[in-house]
């Protein structure tokens, strides 16, 4: 399969963060890095709280919550994230 486009750091909030028309967010699925360096795969991941200095809580399936910073996310639905 053929990765979207690339986006930025910066533009990963908006995927994140975003609202159906109830106001309930909307799964993603993202590659992060984890504190020992090793890829993680994320599907169905859900925010549930962000803040100003880029970290995210995310739901996982299994209901697991993580705090993730921004800057480790290597990609995003689909999309490569680059810096």
């Amino acid at each position: 399969m053929q990765s979207k486009t690339p986006i930025r750091h910066r533009d990963i909030a908006a995927i994140i963060e975003a609202k159906d028309e109830k106001g309930n967010r909307l799964p993603f699925s993202a590659t992060v890095f984890t504190h020992d360096g090793r890829l993680m795969k994320l599907e169905n991941a859900t925010c549930t709280s962000s803040y100003h200095g880029g970290t995210y809580n995310l739901r996982l399936e299994n209901g697991q919550i993580r705090k993730v910073h921004g800057a480790l996310f290597t990609e995003i639905n689909g999309m490569e994230v680059f810096v």
